[in-house]
């Protein structure tokens, strides 16, 4: 290997590699010393040999030198050896020596990955809760029009929970990407700044779903694209702090972000602003946090402010709607009177309310007159086309004590029906015949799908 200051060239197996008095050149199979990629040594801010080879950091990138490209085994080694007895010998060699010596340390001691770990546990825990108990998902989504109404912690939620149809791609996707991304955040700037960073992706991905007017959202992807934000700040602005191996191909990363944003606002079913604000909120977060973090240097108070607001709010975010999972009479009337106030809710949804309220909930009678009207909100929306919205009703009225009512309405979902079993075993509870308590047990799917061509020929005014 050289030992002096003059141009060499390096032989390699694969490409060509040009040591020169300022700097080096590396050039693909077939490239010469003019079309090479050029570095300067004093551009160099971090480098080390791995089991795959030599890794220079830059501050325009990485260099990737597989040891498959060398002649001999040990030559990374003494070409690493060698571009740090040449950066030494530099004006700057030491400062630029104990920047290095300072990356090495974090190598070896990288911080510990406390709050990416602790999300990825709660978002396990969200999709078990939402197996175990599907009502968390009416109580916990993200839904704007609710948020704005009081609901405030599905500012939070919303995030730890994911689909159930798309159960387990939903869930593990984020976890891969959080977990994944928590390497490259976490490792070099810790819990504290990691905590803020997430908080702010929460805060930026609901807040840009919100001004996007989606209805809906639930997901860690805007947690996800908050860290890949982070990613991106660390490698522009903070890129003499990381290990080289930390890095990521900076050209191949950026395509890949603009091919994720295409893919985002071409697919009607992803969150695509939600992706979108989760990322601005990352990097831009970054940029504040970063420096204490990666110069090891005690946290400002308002970093630690921020960090104990996520938490604090995180917390209670989570205690809010206990309440409800709770089946509590007034916290499930206070969210009835909700959905009362806000548009485009569905007739299911109102359906869903009222009839947990008359079959789970200790609610008194003042507050299942909530649950009525609700009830009817439901059948009105759905043209009274919905024998199980009609049930719904009809139980609801039997419950507050209106028997004659609740025989009409369940008639009427016994005719459209065509005199299914369930809805004349309700009656038979509603005359007497069977016991308060002893309700028959519910349909497992939705009438659509129990008699669709039924619904359809009704819904066209023909009779079957």
């Amino acid at each position: 290997m050289p030992e002096g200051p003059r141009t060499r060239e390096v032989p390699l197996r694969r490409g060509r590699l040009w040591l020169e008095p300022q700097g080096f050149r590396f050039a693909a199979r077939g490239g010469s010393a003019s079309s090479g990629r050029y570095c300067r040594y004093d551009d160099i801010t971090h480098l080390g040999t791995v089991k795959g080879g030599l890794w220079i950091g830059t501050r325009q990138g990485s260099v990737v030198l597989h040891r498959s490209r060398f002649e001999e085994a040990d030559d990374p080694e003494w070409l690493a050896d060698w571009l740090l007895r040449t950066i030494g010998r530099s004006p700057a060699g030491d400062e630029q020596l104990a920047r290095i010596a300072s990356i090495d340390d974090l190598v070896r001691s990288p911080l510990p990955r406390v709050a990416t770990t602790v999300l990825a546990m709660l978002c396990g825990l969200g999709m078990w809760l939402q197996f175990y108990q599907p009502f968390v998902g009416e109580v916990a989504a993200f839904a704007p029009s609710l948020v704005a109404e009081g609901e405030w912690w599905r500012i939070w939620t919303g995030s730890l929970l994911h689909s159930p149809f798309l159960f387990p791609i939903h869930l593990l996707s984020n976890l891969a990407l959080i977990l994944g991304f928590a390497l490259l955040v976490e490792r070099p700037l810790g819990p504290l700044a990691t905590t803020v960073i997430i908080g702010a992706s929460v805060v930026g991905a609901m807040s840009f779903s919100a001004f996007a007017g989606y209805e809906q959202v639930i997901g860690a992807s805007g947690i996800a694209a908050g860290l890949v934000g982070a990613v991106m700040c660390l490698d522009l602005y903070f890129s003499e702090y990381l290990p080289a191996w930390w890095r990521l191909p900076r050209r191949m990363f950026i395509s890949v972000l603009l091919l994720q944003v295409a893919f985002d606002f071409l697919m009607p079913a992803v969150a695509g602003a939600a992706h979108m604000g989760g990322f601005v909120a990352g990097f831009f977060t970054t940029q504040l946090v970063a420096g204490p973090a990666l110069r090891r240097s005690p946290q400002p108070n308002w970093v630690k402010l921020c960090c104990a607001a996520v938490v604090g709010t995180l917390l209670l975010s989570l205690l809010a709607p206990v309440p409800l999972l709770r089946r509590e009479g007034g916290a499930m009337a206070r969210h009835a009177r909700v959905l009362l106030l806000v548009p485009n809710v569905t007739a299911l949804r109102y359906n869903e309310i009222a009839w947990r309220m008359a079959t789970e909930s200790d609610a008194t009678h003042e507050e299942l007159l909530i649950a009525l009207e609700v009830a009817e909100r439901a059948v009105y929306d759905s043209d009274r086309m919905d024998p199980d919205i009609l049930d719904t009703l009809a139980e609801v009225q039997y419950v507050v004590g209106d028997q004659q009512a609740a025989l009409r309405t369940i008639d009427e979902a016994i005719g459209i029906s065509l005199g299914e079993k369930y809805f004349i075993q309700q009656r038979r509870r509603f005359t007497g015949e069977r016991g308060w308590e002893d309700r028959p047990r519910s349909p497992r799917l939705p009438w659509i799908l129990r008699n669709p061509a039924s619904e359809i020929l009704q819904a066209q005014g023909i009779e079957v």
